[in-house]
């Protein structure tokens, strides 16, 4: 019985572990290309519709878990103006507010 309850607790580790490791590496991938596309360059000109479908495109093209994607959106729509193509902070440097990479 305690073999088991120490297996589960490392296999619950390891499980967290990848995830978080995974929600970072997705939140990443997602800056770079919304950093990349140039599109949020000239935000002023652009409406929060505008906004969010583009944070939206680039964040399903990294993302397939619906749960983790939905979060990083909303997360990243509230940082939009960080992750203007002009600004030096890298993706991992944005991801730190969302994920705590």
């Amino acid at each position: 019985m305690k073999l088991f309850i120490l297996l589960f607790t490392i296999l619950c580790i390891t499980v967290a572990t990848v995830s978080a490791d995974e929600k970072c590496g997705i939140c990443k991938a997602s800056v770079k290309s919304i950093k990349d596309s140039k599109e949020l360059a000239y935000m002023k000109d652009l409406t929060t519709e505008q906004i969010e479908n583009i944070v939206n495109k680039h964040v399903k093209k990294n993302c397939s878990a619906p749960s983790i994607c939905n979060k990083l959106i909303k997360s990243l729509i509230e940082i939009a103006d960080q992750l203007d193509d002009d600004l030096d902070a890298t993706p991992a440097q944005l991801c730190q507010f969302v994920y705590h990479c």
